[in-house]
């Protein structure tokens, strides 16, 4: 989440390492190992398969530990799974899951128990174009109830279209924070985005062979 602070954006975000654990970081520095994950394709945090295999399964785990109730967990999986296209594949191990229905498992886990804060991670990688649209509409709705949604992501496109506010991080740092279109500034977000890191145009002499 952002905070506005001494005149100045700060930022603080989890990441997840493979083992599953947890670390936060402030504008960039390692504040330490807060805890650990459990994975859309049923590793626990040793990297082992748990007991959760199955998508409904995983979804309505979830719940339960956020303490929802049986009836509105039940009710709020089926309407995540009939939304996001995967009610025929709900009795299906996740490990035989493509990328991009593991996307949709974690997104009806983050959402079945209605937080406050979401933190995505490249939320529509893999997802196909009919369910990317689902879950924009998703994500729109939770905002419209007050929600909050961090995501990170390198498809300017996605950013353009979901978000509001946009932080750039560079080697690690905060480079460049604001409101969409004050960062923009009347360009298009990717050339404001290399504008921010740096970059330079492929010599247009470079891998003559192929043309």
């Amino acid at each position: 989440p952002a905070e506005y602070c001494d005149d100045e954006w700060h930022y603080a975000y989890l990441t997840i390492s493979p083992q599953g654990n947890l670390t936060m970081y402030m504008d960039g520095t390692e504040l330490g190992m807060t805890g650990y994950a459990l994975h859309a394709d049923g590793r626990n945090n040793a990297g082992h398969h748990s007991r959760v295999e199955y998508d409904e399964e995983f979804v309505e785990t979830i719940g339960e530990l956020r303490e929802l109730d049986a009836d509105t967990l039940r009710a709020r999986s089926t309407e995540l799974f009939d939304v996001l296209d995967l009610t025929d594949d709900a009795d299906r191990q996740i490990a035989g899951y493509s990328h991009g229905m593991r996307k949709k498992t974690a997104l009806a886990a983050a959402l079945v128990a209605r937080p406050r804060l979401l933190l995505l991670d490249e939320p529509f990688e893999g997802v196909d174009p009919v369910s990317t649209r689902a879950m924009r509409r998703m994500l729109d709705r939770f905002r419209a109830g007050g929600g909050t949604v961090v995501l990170s992501t390198h498809v300017m496109d996605i950013v353009e279209r979901v978000c509001d506010h946009v932080g750039v991080i560079d080697d690690g740092r905060i480079v460049a924070a604001g409101h969409i279109e004050e960062l923009r500034g009347g360009r298009r977000l990717e050339d404001a985005f290399i504008d921010v890191v740096g970059g330079t145009d492929v010599d247009e002499h470079a891998l003559h062979w192929l043309s």
